[in-house]
């Protein structure tokens, strides 16, 4: 039997086996502990969106949240969930270990979603050995299992959505990109930083002519490229229209609310330099003894939210502009994290959470390049200190107490994160990879042979 008939099952089997181990050790603590805050809220919102019409549910009124931040992306997972939780409790007592159970398994399922993506794009721009070891890193990243099995929260849907739509463009099935970005920016309006990514690659690969290149362009090139473009618009509205309009949010002026104004409600329920987040502005004024409210004057004048709404256009413009002189397949997967790591770093209001879709991403490039492999470590480590010490508030134990009250453990955690930054925007897109590629073939096969226009191959 030739070599490459025996790897194909023990591929398979190899993928199947790791992806329900990464299943079991998530349902096996899902059982234990849960956010004391977040745990509840969700079983709040699951009752009232199966007792009550789903036009109501920005109307409800909470203790300590006098409006609901999340928008309606996930609240249709919610709702489905409450959904298949009352066949069994007609009532629905979702104050049950069963339903927070349910509750965790849905990051859960997404987490392996999110390695199945990162397997899909480790294998198209490099080989299928990189997309396994990728999938590994994070079916087993401490971080990523304590955020879903441990805490309970859903930051992995997004990120699973968010990562469809960059896989679907480099499968080159531009007709869905948009309908998947639309449904991660409806769960993290954060994702619609992609948006003007995927219009730059868009352009750079379609219409964009090299200086110098005056063939015609082939009959019917136009039609071919603009129609799933358009068409992904299309269902794009529709789908936004779909998800929101129950809710009571509208587009154009249709519904109760614009998802604009829900977006304003939320970002603008917590006004403060730094949620927690071992950022710029943890840095600058860690959250040890009072937050920061950033709206007050920070330099020249300027406020917090000022500094930091400029700060990152700049770097967010200025990884674009770094992007479009690369143009390599590898460069588009490395602006994406980059722009996730500098809307976590630069803007204020931003929760400790928030970092998840950078570390996962990040494991694909660790995979292939030392210097990454570093970032990937350090921002793992980061990460679970960040969440652990805030899943520990307001009563942390002894083993927290001192790093939650220590100024000098916030600032050198943060200055960790942005250097990381600083690095990741002077490496830019991975060196060459040190993992050969010997699946070409099956990679070709397998739809991965041409990727806009380049062979697959090492960069």
């Amino acid at each position: 039997m030739a070599e490459s008939e025996g790897w194909q099952p023990t591929h398979r089997q190899a993928l199947l086996g790791l992806f329900g181990l990464g299943l079991l050790v998530r349902l096996a603590l899902a059982p234990y502990g849960g956010h004391h805050f977040d745990i509840p809220t969700f079983e709040f919102w699951a009752y009232h969106l199966v007792q009550d019409p789903l036009s109501q549910f920005y109307h409800l009124k909470q203790q300590f949240m006098p409006e609901q931040d999340h928008l309606p992306g996930d609240l249709w997972l919610l709702w489905f969930l409450g959904q298949v939780f009352r066949l069994f409790s007609p009532a629905m007592d979702v104050e049950t270990r069963g339903f927070a159970w349910m509750l965790k398994l849905v990051p859960a399922l997404a987490d392996l979603g999110v390695a199945w993506m990162l397997y899909l794009i480790g294998r198209r721009l490099w080989s299928r050995n990189v997309g396994l070891i990728a999938a590994v890193l994070v079916l087993f990243n401490p971080a990523s299992i304590f955020l879903t099995a441990v805490w309970g929260q859903w930051d992995s849907v997004s990120t699973f959505f968010a990562l469809l739509a960059l896989w679907l463009y480099l499968a080159g099935r531009l007709g869905w990109v948009l309908p998947a970005l639309t449904y991660a920016t409806l769960i993290k309006p954060q994702f619609a930083a992609f948006v003007p990514l995927i219009a730059l690659t868009y352009y750079l690969e379609y219409v964009r002519r090299e200086p110098g290149d005056t063939r015609p362009r082939p009959e019917g090139y136009w039609g071919d490229v603009l129609t799933p473009v358009v068409a992904g618009a299309a269902i794009s509205v529709a789908l936004a229209a779909l998800v929101c309009l129950p809710f009571g949010v509208g587009l154009l002026g249709i519904g109760e609310w614009s998802i604009i104004e829900r977006m304003r409600i939320a970002v603008n329920m917590n006004q403060f330099a730094s949620l927690y987040a071992f950022n710029l502005w943890s840095a600058v004024s860690p959250p040890t003894s009072q937050w920061q409210i950033d709206t007050e004057p920070f330099f020249l004048g300027a406020s917090y939210q000022a500094w930091g709404t400029v700060l990152t256009l700049i770097v967010y413009v200025a990884i674009l502009v770094a992007y479009a002189r690369d143009r390599r397949p590898a460069a588009m997967l490395w602006a994406a994290m980059a722009i996730m790591l500098t809307l976590y770093i630069l803007p204020t209001r931003i929760h400790e959470r928030y970092m998840l879709p950078v570390v996962l991403m990040c494991a694909l490039p660790a995979v292939i390049d030392p210097i990454y492999r570093r970032l990937f470590a350090v921002l793992s480590v980061t990460y679970f200190i960040n969440i652990a010490l805030v899943y520990a508030l307001p009563n942390a134990p002894r083993l927290f107490e001192g790093a939650s009250k220590s100024g000098a453990f916030w600032v050198a955690c943060s200055l960790t994160n942005v250097a990381v930054l600083g690095v990741m925007l002077w490496r830019r897109a991975p060196a060459a990879a040190s993992i050969p590629a010997a699946d070409t073939d099956a990679a070709r096969e397998a739809g991965g042979g041409e990727l806009r226009g380049l062979p697959v191959t090492p960069v």
